[in-house]
């Protein structure tokens, strides 16, 4: 008896968990999605950040690191649009 009540609760309490995730947006496991692209871009940044640094150093020349920021830089931005997709507001900005 005490297995079935406790069963039964554990359902109960799951269910209203999937309720509230229902009602969220976004979801929690779209928060993790969503979560990931913002790491991405983080790590982008850090890149650019760390590239500039090396280029000042005169570790790898102007020429080089301004390639790879460049390409950094459109990396951020196809992210930026693919997070602006997937949260719905593609459509805000036009």
């Amino acid at each position: 008896m005490d297995i079935e009540r406790w069963s039964k609760g554990l359902d109960e309490m799951f269910e209203r968990q999937r309720e509230i995730d229902r009602k969220l947006s976004p979801s929690k496991s779209e928060i993790n999605y969503v979560t990931s692209f913002a790491r991405a871009i983080m790590e982008k940044a850090n890149y650019i950040q760390f590239t500039s640094a090396l280029a000042h150093e005169k570790v790898i020349e102007f020429e080089k690191a301004q390639q790879i920021i460049d390409w950094q830089k459109e990396q951020i931005k196809q992210d930026i649009r693919h997070l602006q997709c997937y949260l719905g507001e593609e459509d805000e900005e036009k």
